[in-house]
């Protein structure tokens, strides 16, 4: 059975192939579905699109955004929204303004660590793309300040590091609600990944947002192992929310991550896509 991958960034953000070309390595895969996912950016969703009705890959429009709950920062990923909505896209706009006030910020701390980075660098790094922080970290690496992107995020760029700096985010419910005004779904992101002391908390928390309309889970994900994949399955059932799953793939810019891979030779099962198309079309019809 082939599988899919809903987690995908491009050049459009911090990754290092272009909507196209991801669509077209999804074929080269065998993948059945893919979803181009930059964050804060829908700017690669049309190129995606018209990549896949050309090579016979289904693409979900798709965006990787920044919120929070309960003072607890996570990614959400919508699926299936119109991308010229123009609500969703004066909220991109918001995220986008946020962003770069958050450049401007690990600039100046960077620079107040005796470590010089200009904006125009960093513009240059992402090509056009969102700058984010792996940009600051390919940066720092190129000049010689770290030995790896990784070490960059561990002794500058992490949280709590002397170099981070928050950006704005929308809270959930507020999240949630734009996406799904667009004609799309609200997945969380990794939710292994978000920090959360136990899985009891985390169920709590996915509750919360199930709640404020989160129609889904992100169970399959590279940092997730089988039991914690099997455990997400049964939350999501048990809130009545669908499965996704994706390898959060960036080409060269995370050089582990294997696109359509989630550990192993472990793949998205096809089958997540049956409950995403018909909560997709169940939103459709009710806006």
């Amino acid at each position: 059975m082939p599988g899919v991958d809903l987690h995908l960034h491009s050049t459009c953000s911090d990754g290092t192939l272009t909507p196209a070309a991801l669509v077209a390595l999804a074929r080269e895969e065998g993948l059945a579905a893919a979803s181009v996912t930059d964050h804060d950016s829908v700017a690669g969703v049309a190129a995606a699109l018209a990549a896949g009705q050309l090579l016979g890959v289904e693409v979900l429009s798709g965006v990787e955004i920044g919120s929070s709950q309960d003072g607890v920062p996570f990614h959400l990923l919508g699926y299936g929204f119109r991308p010229e909505d123009p609500g969703l896209q004066a909220r991109l706009a918001q995220l986008q303004e946020g962003r770069q006030q958050r450049n401007l910020a690990i600039i100046e701390r960077l620079a107040g660590l005796g470590i010089g980075i200009r904006l125009e660098e960093l513009q240059a790094e992402a090509a056009g793309g969102q700058i984010g922080r792996p940009h600051f970290a390919r940066l720092l690496q190129a000049k010689g300040h770290v030995r790896s992107a990784q070490e960059a995020f561990h002794r500058l760029l992490g949280r709590g590091r002397p170099a981070y700096a928050s950006r704005f985010r929308f809270p959930a419910a507020e999240a949630i609600a734009f996406l799904q005004a667009a004609g799309g779904i609200a997945v969380l992101a990794h939710p292994g990944s978000i920090g959360l002391a136990s899985f009891r908390r985390l169920e709590r928390f996915v509750g919360k947002l199930a709640a404020a309309g989160l129609d889904g889970l992100e169970a399959y994900y590279p940092d997730h192992d089988p039991a914690m994949a099997g455990r997400l399955v049964r939350l999501a059932t048990s809130c009545r929310l669908v499965v996704t799953g994706g390898s959060d793939f960036h080409g060269a810019a995370r050089p582990q991550a294997a696109m359509g891979r989630v550990g192993g030779k472990t793949l998205v099962p096809e089958a997540v896509m049956g409950p995403i198309r018909e909560r997709l079309t169940r939103r459709r019809r009710s806006g």
